[in-house]
């Protein structure tokens, strides 16, 4: 008795049931087609904004290169630039609005020092920045302490004299740069902000 009258139920009200199911229909079709609008919107959008990125990241890099390569010329005049001069070459280029609005963090300058040379250069060091030493945990090793950094933020002396080296990816950067003789980029790796906080992960050209 039961079955008869749910196919007399069902066949009373088939048009409910047919209206209800193509309104299904037409929802996840709907939903899908929207969806592969978006995406596809989404795609067109990212090839028309990547070339754009991709020339003003070269760009940015360019101004990097030119003042690296810059404080490179400035030193090779001389290996007793004092930090008044770099200061005051750094002011002169408007390092800190680079820094501001293309974001660079930082731009310091490196020494190699020789294990039989760290006590000379430490010494020669003392008498600009005083409290200057040398941190580093590798013993008979070549060093390559940071001996001026210029950055935005406060205290950054405390950067002074920290051994490059010491970090795994910025040594692999840096032997790279020794062997080619040229600009390298580093892995991206932890940044340290100017008073030795943590910063965001990024790269060390």
């Amino acid at each position: 008795m039961l079955l008869p009258r749910s196919l007399a139920q069902i066949k009373g009200n088939w048009t409910a049931y047919v209206v209800l199911v193509f309104a299904l229909f037409l929802t996840v079709a709907g939903y899908i087609g929207h969806s592969k609008y978006i995406q596809n919107r989404e795609l067109a959008r990212f090839a028309q904004a990547a070339p754009a990125a991709i020339e003003q990241t070269r760009s940015r890099l360019d101004v990097y290169l030119a003042t690296l390569r810059g404080i490179s010329a400035l030193f090779s005049t001389a290996d007793t630039i004092s930090p008044q001069e770099i200061s005051s070459y750094f002011e002169r280029l408007n390092i800190h609005a680079d820094q501001s609005n293309r974001g660079m963090d930082g731009v310091g300058v490196i020494w190699r020092v020789a294990p039989a040379e760290r006590a000379a250069h430490e010494t020669r060091l003392r008498t600009k920045y005083p409290g200057y030493k040398i941190s580093s945990k590798r013993t008979n090793e070549t060093l390559y302490p940071i001996i001026y950094f210029e950055a935005l933020g406060p205290t950054p002396n405390k950067a002074l004299g920290w051994d490059v080296a010491e970090n795994d990816i910025r040594r692999a950067a840096l032997f790279r740069a020794e062997t080619a003789r040229d600009v390298t980029i580093s892995a991206r790796t932890q940044l340290l902000n100017a008073d030795g906080s943590r910063g965001d992960p990024d790269f060390v050209v």
